[in-house]
């Protein structure tokens, strides 16, 4: 029987910030809990994603900024995990698949704030890479692609999102624009045929195609997936993915804040 993810009394946060506090089990002893993330710290992020008042949910965001802690590790590291436990839990049936779904998306709108926080402009001299980032046709679980367009923004690279409905819309982008990278983000859902003939649309865009790479959830199930649908290489993180295509990072250092489309 499904138990109701109560929420428990209200409690401020030193942000100023009043709250709940889902009241939730315990995480299963085998769950890989980050070592450097701090359990008070999550638990307040999972209260915000499941909070029903938007606005005061982002205020915890307001709160995690103003006690020390920088945009690039809230999106980098906390909503991650805050994510992989919100679907533990609807895996082991104690909150349900709506809830789950809300505060996902919740977390996403979070990564946009905090990835506006995150950037500053690209110097006029500089040319940075330009990386067209493709979520698959009917992609639902795009948190994951969100956070990694956060992260090559803060590298550095200049990058383009399509959701690609319909291959013709893929092949007009390729061909509107010059790109240093594809970069496909597949969740595990996708079928591989499906993957595998979006490859084969980028590769017969024109004749300067530009490195593809898979990345996503999908690595975690099938780490050479990029070799059963065609694609030039697989890489389960940004920086990653550019040092395989030989692109330059404008900001290597993942901890700085240089970005703009």
């Amino acid at each position: 029987m499904r138990k109701d993810p109560i929420l428990a009394a209200p409690y401020t946060s030193s942000g100023g910030m009043s709250a709940f506090a889902p009241i939730l089990p315990d995480l299963p002893a085998d769950f890989d809990l980050p070592a450097h993330l701090d359990r008070a710290i999550l638990n307040r992020l999972i209260a915000a994603a499941l909070h029903p008042d938007r606005l005061e949910a982002e205020e915890v965001l307001v709160a995690c900024i103003s006690e020390g802690l920088t945009a690039d590790i809230l999106i980098d590291s906390y909503i991650p995990t805050v994510a992989r436990v919100l679907g533990e839990f609807w895996c082991v049936d104690t909150l349900g698949f709506a809830e789950v779904t809300i505060a996902v998306a919740r977390l996403q709108g979070h990564v946009r704030i905090l990835d506006q926080l995150s950037r500053r402009p690209i110097f006029e001299t500089m040319d940075p890479p330009a990386i067209l980032m493709v979520i698959p046709p009917n992609g639902y679980h795009t948190l994951g692609a969100m956070i990694a367009l956060s992260k090559f923004r803060r590298l550095g690279a200049s990058v383009r999102l399509i959701i690609a409905q319909n291959s013709e819309e893929l092949a007009e982008t390729l061909t509107e624009r010059s790109f240093d990278m594809v970069a496909i983000s597949a969740s595990g859902c996708e079928k591989l045929e499906l993957l595998r003939l979006l490859v084969e649309k980028v590769r017969k865009s024109g004749p300067n195609v530009p490195p593809i790479v898979i990345g996503g959830s999908i690595l975690e199930t099938d780490p050479e997936a990029h070799i059963h649908v065609g694609a030039d290489y697989a890489a389960a993180d940004p920086k990653e993915a550019m040092t395989l295509c030989g692109l330059m990072i404008p900001n290597s250092d993942a901890n700085s804040r240089v970005s703009e489309v």
